[in-house]
């Protein structure tokens, strides 16, 4: 029981499941011990110049998060596996300390199943976690952009996006070494709709799409790795694809760099822009 309340008091985990329903791996009926893998590792190629070594690739290697399950009955294990068969999984990680939780996309790679070991009156199960993306902060900025000359903004929902911008424009702050991918929702109506990312005044990148978006419709330009792709959602909830709209002259996806940068729209008409946009700041490790 001591190492139960130990692995509670040091940190949290959490797992997520595409069905967005949340399992506790610190209860002490079903614990997640001996994590390892936290990390990161690179793959790093070099060539010899010499008695020295030059550096001419590194890239991050795809980690896998390896620990035990330990369950108290046969029936824990089987309900744990029912969660993760929904899959799109994502682990929540809290360390000693901090108040923030960091998030991985992970899949269940490995889960043993023995016997109940006599001992430690648990069903102790290994299991191995393969890692899709790095760690990273999930944040939500809102705010309705006012085309008219009337200045409405909304309240914000998260404080990552600031108001002191343009009308037009969005502030972007972000916090940590590594560009961060951001996910842009844009409600309809909107035609035509354009985005440009500026950082000290210099343009970062650009992005511009030919369509229209109706009322109650939604164009979704997602820079992350696993999910990325330019999207319509219709009415009645149905996924379109519409990248052959893209202007291919533009970047169209949207890294935010690290520091302030400011992402500015614009569309055809002179209507109010709902715009949403997520970012995620990554990190090699937390």
């Amino acid at each position: 029981m001591r190492d139960e309340t130990e692995s509670r008091r040091y940190r949290q985990f959490r797992l997520i499941n595409a069905a967005g329903e949340e399992y506790d791996l610190c209860d002490l009926s079903h614990a997640f011990y001996s994590p390892d893998g936290l990390g990161f590792k690179r793959d790093i190629s070099s060539v010899r110049v010499g008695s020295a070594y030059v550096q001419v690739e590194s890239n991050l290697s795809q980690q896998t998060i390896r620990g035990e399950m330990r369950f108290r009955s046969y029936e824990l294990y089987s309900t744990f596996k029912e969660f993760i068969s929904a899959g799109g999984l994502i682990l929540k990680y809290q360390p000693k300390g901090f108040t923030a939780w960091y998030y991985r996309d992970v899949e269940v790679e490995r889960l043993d199943k023995s016997e109940i070991d006599r001992a430690a009156h648990r069903l102790i199960c290994a299991i191995d976690f393969l890692c899709f993306s790095q760690w990273y902060e999930p944040a939500n900025a809102k705010r309705t952009l006012d085309l008219t000359g009337e200045n409405t903004v909304f309240p914000l929902v998260f404080p990552w996006v600031f108001s002191d911008a343009e009308k037009n424009e969005l502030l972007l702050v972000n916090d940590r070494v590594n560009h961060a991918p951001c996910k842009i929702t844009i409600c309809g109506p909107c035609v035509n709709p354009a985005w440009v990312l500026k950082q000290d005044g210099e343009t970062v990148m650009t992005g511009a799409m030919t369509l229209s978006i109706a009322a109650g419709e939604k164009l979704v330009i997602d820079a992350n790795i696993g999910g990325m792709g330019i999207t319509k959602i219709t009415t009645a909830g149905a996924e379109v694809d519409v990248y052959q709209y893209s202007n291919f002259n533009t970047a169209r996806f949207v890294w935010a760099p690290p520091g302030e940068s400011r992402l500015k729209f614009t569309h055809s008409t002179t209507a109010a822009l709902d715009v949403t946009v997520e970012v995620r700041q990554v990190s090699d490790t937390v």
